[in-house]
This record gives structure tokens, C-alpha cells and sequence, in this order.
């Protein structure tokens, strides 16, 4: 009688709820790792480059559409040692299939002269409590700082932007109608005598007007 022999069985939809994703090429993988907000500090961004140059067999990563870095082609007998090694400066690895995914954010109030928000601070919090929750499909969360929506919350299935909703008042204003140059969208129109009127209908809430207050 022939030599029974064990055959390991590869859960390949277990791996991909883990961040491995199965390529065409044989026993080939994408590593997605776990970025939320897309922000990465320039240290991490070179021990991750150091690990993707040592297991990637086909020598580059991608920038994913939701803000992730995938490490492009590693052997699945490679799997053990860049998790370890990911996970030795604290990189983890994202995930797939049916649940919450990493959040995506833009840049937020921090340095942007737009934003309204801090939409890193939110995905962080969000991507800490939510990550990786089981759900009946994928699930995509994303933030904007502003109504401008550089991170497509609209397109999500929870999106969330900052905006101002403006209030006038009238003791500080000196009718310089500057909120009405600001306004792109016509929802402030100067009176005679310089005080604002105010179309909430056409506002976007994008607080350019309060911005361009002297005061």
C-alpha cells in the first residue's frame, strides 16, 4: 500500500481576512499592512521598505487606493518572518473580507489651510475601535477636515467631514464684506451697508467666510 502522507490545506479566505492576499503568481502573496489615516512617520517608512527590499520577490510595494502599503510578492513561506519583523517596530497588518476596515483620512487641521477638522485624530480613534469588526460585507469608514471631501466620504459607507456652520453677529462685524469676496458659492450677499445677508440653501459650510473676518 502507498505511504499515506499529510497534505496541509491553505485556508486562502482566512489569509486574506488576515492581510494576505493571493496573487496569480504561485505561492505568491500581498501583504496589506495597516496604515489608518494613510499617515506613516519617515522612520517607519524605512524599516518597512527595509522589509519589503528582504521578502519581496518582485521588488516593489503599492500605495493602495484606501491609504494602505502592500509589500508585493512574499513567498508564503516568508509569512512568519515579516509579520515578526513588521511587528518589532510596531507595524501590524491590515485586513480584508467582511468586516471594518482601516480608515482613511486626509490631513486634516493640522497643516492644511482648509481643514476644519482633525481627521487623523478621528480614524485613529476609530481604526482602534472598530478595526477589524465583523460585518455582513466590507466595511469603509473615511474622514474629510473639510467639505471639499479629499477623502470621498461620500462614497463610503460612513463618511464624516468637519464644517462651520456661520452665525453673524453684529456687533463685531464692520461691514467690510470680505465673507461675501470669500464665498465661492453665493450664499452671502453684502447689503448696502456692507452687513451680510445670508443663503443658507447655497451654503457648503465650508467656513471660508469666518476665515476672512479681520477681527
Amino acid at each position: 500500500m502507498p505511504e499515506s502522507t499529510d497534505v496541509k490545506r491553505i485556508d486562502f479566505n482566512e489569509l486574506k481576512s488576515g492581510g494576505f492576499i493571493k496573487q496569480n503568481q504561485k505561492d505568491l502573496f500581498t501583504v496589506r499592512l495597516r496604515v489608518p489615516g494613510g499617515r506613516l512617520d519617515i522612520d517607519k517608512m524605512v524599516k518597512i521598505a527595509e522589509v519589503a527590499k528582504k521578502y519581496s520577490r518582485m521588488g516593489y510595494c503599492h500605495l493602495s487606493f484606501r491609504q494602505s502599503v502592500e509589500i508585493i510578492g512574499v513567498h508564503i513561506d516568508d509569512f512568519d518572518a515579516v509579520v515578526n519583523e513588521l511587528a518589532e517596530f510596531g507595524q501590524p497588518i491590515a485586513s480584508c473580507g467582511p468586516r471594518v476596515r482601516v480608515p482613511t483620512a486626509c490631513g486634516g487641521c493640522e497643516y492644511n489651510p482648509k481643514g476644519i477638522m482633525d481627521a487623523q485624530k478621528k480614524a485613529l480613534e476609530v481604526d482602534k475601535k472598530f478595526f477589524g469588526t465583523t460585518c455582513h460585507h466590507k466595511f469603509k469608514i473615511s474622514f474629510s477636515g473639510c467639505p471639499i471631501d479629499c477623502s470621498r466620504t461620500r462614497g463610503m459607507d460612513l463618511g464624516f467631514q468637519g464644517i462651520v456652520d456661520p452665525h453673524w453677529e453684529e456687533d463685531p462685524c464692520t461691514g467690510c464684506t470680505l465673507c461675501e469676496k470669500a464665498c465661492l458659492e453665493g450664499a452671502i450677499v453684502a447689503a448696502e451697508d456692507g452687513k451680510p445677508i445670508f443663503y443658507r440653501e447655497k451654503c457648503v459650510y465650508c467656513g471660508d467666510c469666518i476665515k476672512s473676518m479681520p477681527y
